[in-house]
């Protein structure tokens, strides 16, 4: 028998707005699973069956699209994407993470990180961190873009490409919204204060502007 452990874990997108998760510990395989408080959010809870069920007896669970007014009190101006899944989140997929159960947030951050603990953090993954207004566009390999209230409120990540390294037309940035769906944008600083504005970028690689 495999023994289980549960614990429930709540994710705040914007203060009207949450999510519950039921987050299974064993060897088997697990999910993270949302139900969103809005109706018209959970009308489009779906699940993926060609993956195994987990010992719940659930599938893996497609992410949730949001509504009109749930969307746009993140940003107005965001493209519904793709679904992906509810079990990875917006860091996991700027580290190009979206297998099972991939959520990506480390313990010791609590409910929020600071802007030198991310940047410590994705200096482990192969990242440099640097912020120049002037110049900030010029980075080029695997481009992360951070994003929050202030330096002590980091909220969250996109990414410049897909995770198969191709830019979209038109595109800025890519993100994955918590257990929701993924969103483009045409800006670099599109979100409201739910996700807050562009503290700094991180790539592999960049170029110093000569300005």
């Amino acid at each position: 028998m495999i023994k289980v452990m549960q614990r429930v874990i709540i994710f705040v997108l914007i203060p009207v707005f949450s999510f519950w998760f039921l987050n299974q510990e064993s060897k088997a395989f697990v999910y993270r699973r949302a139900n969103p408080s809005c109706s018209k959010c959970a009308e489009t809870i779906k699940y993926d069956t060609s993956y195994s069920k987990d010992e719940m007896g659930y599938y893996r669970q497609y992410g949730i699209k949001f509504c009109t007014t749930h969307k746009n009190a993140i940003s107005s101006a965001a493209v519904f994407y793709k679904r992906g899944y509810t079990d990875y989140n917006c860091l996991a997929y700027a580290l190009k993470k979206n297998f099972v159960n991939s959520w990506d947030w480390p313990q010791e951050w609590g409910n929020k990180a600071s802007l030198t603990d991310v940047k410590a953090y994705l200096s482990k993954n192969g990242y440099t961190y640097f912020f120049e207004p002037s110049n900030y566009l010029r980075a080029s390999g695997d481009i992360i873009y951070i994003y929050g209230t202030d330096s002590s409120n980091v909220l969250h990540f996109a990414r410049h490409t897909t995770l198969g390294g191709n830019a979209l037309s038109g595109v800025a940035i890519i993100s994955k919204w918590g257990a929701g769906s993924l969103y483009t944008n045409t800006n670099y600083s599109p979100f409201t204060s739910a996700y807050g504005s562009l503290l700094g970028v991180c790539s592999t690689s960049y170029v110093h502007s000569t300005k």
